[in-house]
């Protein structure tokens, strides 16, 4: 099911928080999108880490990029050394549609 889904990849995104950001504040933010599709924003402002680097041993990035394809979801990682991360997720009205 998508929304469980969602449920799962948002656990993961806490989760990675909790363990690597080192961060002291996080904001979680679920909103309709103007297109009326729904986005999940967690943004932390801890450690960060290279975005652009190969996700090479970083299962959780993967497996989060992994859940947001089988759902038909867009995942958008936001993140440099120093400067926090965020980590936006988005699906469309019709994904949403299809779950109830």
């Amino acid at each position: 099911e998508p929304a469980e889904t969602v449920y799962r990849m948002c656990e993961e995104m806490l989760r990675n928080v909790e363990r690597h950001a080192g961060a002291q504040r996080l904001q979680v933010r679920l909103a309709r999108g103007p297109d009326g599709g729904v986005e999940l924003e967690i943004a932390d402002d801890g450690v960060g880490f290279e975005a652009g680097a190969d996700a090479t041993g970083h299962y959780g990035l993967v497996g989060l990029a992994e859940q947001a394809e089988a759902i038909g979801a867009d995942l958008e990682i936001a993140s440099s050394p120093g400067a926090g991360t965020c980590i936006r997720l988005r699906w469309a009205r019709r994904e949403i549609a299809a779950a109830l």
